[in-house]
């Protein structure tokens, strides 16, 4: 009896403890990363694995309410705009259209182009169409019955068929065909620094680039969308203009930069998320940290598109993002800067290498080294062709030792081929690298530990 009793008490303080325990990091993470598995898990049956990740976060998470009324709010925004989203689209099947059109994409058997803020994939071969080509388009809009990848990620789900097309003009901004008319190599350059387009002029750079596993410095990031800003902001504060004002100027400033870069999903996503912080931290009292701004930043996008999620865009910007903020907060109390940089770039390097092998099988053995040496570079190719975009001989000329440098460390590039694409492995190690990351995992085992140490004691 006397045990019994015993064992009662220590059942009750060890609920009371574990509750304790129980808690999050980062809450609103977590509870996104929750509601975004359920979410998967619903309108992917057959994928168990974000069944098995939405269980064990709640099981981890058991005893904390706000957890789950956050999860629970997330997880109702993200299905009923799914549901919209398919009831426009259905709306659609069956319709005939005649009307012109803007091709915002272009591959090797078809293009794509927006109608009403629907992507239709039009099957065409003929190289006479290329982006910003505006066409006058006639047919029939048809759901496409068999969904493959190709489509979550550019978002088709609507093609044209028995159609007509006829090519009126092309509609490239002037800062796009000014670029394009430099001289070789620094077109190519200008092109993908300062407009990140990949076009047939700068798939030779692009390519020599993705050997080195360097592809992503050249597309306008979080990491230049932030520098730009500090840049402007910096140059307004020296000439002694209001701090809420120069906010405003240099934000407006972004924007017009944005729409020249046509709202790209990486440039837009460290956009708002610039605009975020700066409401969170005027009106809001820096309420929110860096991660959860982020979270409403991607809820907000899914929002708008629930399928972006399965856009490579989205998962590359997003992902990474996230790793490297969990990296800073993991890191913070760290003395040693150099230590936390390298641990941020080593981690971001490893997320995109593992996104980057869900559609290539090509691993390149010194890509970590080659994106540590080539990022200070590409920075400073970035502000120095915004500085001297205009001049017929300077730049030319930097462009060719640059792209020659390139060339040459190509030359020493070991590229090693993987069996077949791995779709879960890098899902499962992203997973349990966020989960890890922010719940108290360690001191649920430590807990653990500690009421097996108290039976014993007791008997």
């Amino acid at each position: 009896m006397k045990r019994f009793w015993i064992n009662k008490g220590l059942g009750t303080q060890n609920f009371r403890d574990f509750k304790k325990i129980n808690n999050i990091w980062n809450l609103i993470f977590v509870a996104f990363l929750c509601a975004l598995c359920l979410f998967i898990a619903i309108t992917n049956p057959n994928n168990l694995l974000f069944w098995f990740a939405f269980i064990v976060i709640v099981f981890i998470n058991l005893f904390n309410p706000k957890f789950h009324l956050c999860w629970t709010l997330m997880a109702l925004t993200m299905m009923a705009s799914y549901l919209l989203f398919w009831a426009i689209v259905t709306s659609l099947n069956n319709i005939e259209i005649d009307q012109s059109f803007k091709i915002i994409r272009r591959y090797r058997n078809s293009f794509i182009v927006n109608y009403n803020g629907i992507n239709i994939i039009v099957k065409n071969s003929n190289t006479l169409y290329q982006v910003n080509d505006i066409i006058q388009l006639k047919g029939k809009l048809k759901m496409i019955s068999n969904i493959s990848n190709f489509n979550l990620s550019n978002n088709t789900f609507l093609e044209l068929i028995d159609y007509d097309i006829k090519r009126i003009f092309n509609d490239s901004s002037w800062l796009e065909n000014y670029l394009a008319s430099r001289y070789e190599p620094a077109n190519k350059f200008l092109l993908l620094l300062l407009l990140s387009r990949r076009v047939d002029l700068t798939a030779s750079l692009l390519e020599s680039a993705k050997e080195l596993n360097i592809a992503h410095l050249f597309v306008i990031s979080g990491l230049h969308f932030g520098l730009f800003y500090l840049t402007f902001l910096w140059i307004l504060k020296k000439c002694k203009v209001n701090v809420d004002i120069a906010n405003l100027i240099s934000v407006v400033i972004l924007f017009a930069y944005l729409f020249l870069l046509d709202f790209q999903i990486s440039a837009l996503r460290a956009f708002t998320f610039i605009v975020a912080k700066l409401i969170n931290d005027k009106l809001l009292d820096k309420k929110f940290n860096s991660l959860d701004i982020l979270v409403f930043v991607a809820l907000l996008f899914m929002i708008v598109n629930p399928n972006i999620i399965y856009n490579y865009s989205f998962i590359l910007s997003f992902t990474i993002t996230f790793v490297i903020l969990l990296i800073v907060q993991a890191t913070n109390k760290f003395k040693s800067e150099w230590i936390k940089n390298v641990l941020v770039l080593l981690g971001a390097y490893l997320s995109s290498l593992l996104i980057s092998l869900t559609f290539n099988q090509k691993i390149v053995t010194l890509g970590f080294i080659y994106q540590i040496f080539f990022s200070p570079i590409i920075i400073f190719s970035y502000f120095f062709s915004m500085l001297f975009f205009w001049t017929s001989y300077l730049l030319p000329f930097y462009f060719k030792i640059l792209n020659s440098l390139i060339q040459i460390i190509k030359t020493t590039s070991v590229v090693l081929e993987v069996p077949k694409k791995l779709y879960y492995l890098p899902l499962i190690l992203h997973l349990l690298f966020f989960i890890l990351s922010s719940s108290r995992i360690s001191k649920v085992l430590t807990f653990s530990k500690a009421i097996w140490f108290k039976k014993l004691k007791v008997r």
